[in-house]
């Protein structure tokens, strides 16, 4: 599940809230083991993801860095050709 989480720091335009609540959202299904929780667990559930999400972008935004912001396009493109090479896909 982890392996879907994409780093999210020092990219131009920076993380949006909807990529932020979606590595939220994974790493709280990670650490639960609930893919989609029974009702008594939904509400502690989503209080968590939300949490998390907060906390990461007050990470996110705070963090500095003298490297120059990645380019989306750029790393879509070096991880489509990493797969590709990995599962001899084109």
């Amino acid at each position: 599940m982890c392996r879907n989480i994409k780093t999210l720091f020092n990219f131009e335009p920076a993380a949006s809230d909807e990529e932020i609540y979606a590595a939220s959202l994974q790493f709280i299904r990670k650490l639960s083991g609930y893919n989609k929780p029974s009702k008594a667990n939904e509400i502690p559930f989503n209080r968590a993801v939300v949490q998390v999400a907060a906390i990461a972008r007050t990470l996110l935004d705070t963090m500095e860095t003298t490297a120059e912001p990645r380019d989306r396009d750029v790393e879509a493109a070096r991880a489509k050709a990493r797969a590709a090479e990995r599962f001899g896909t084109s």
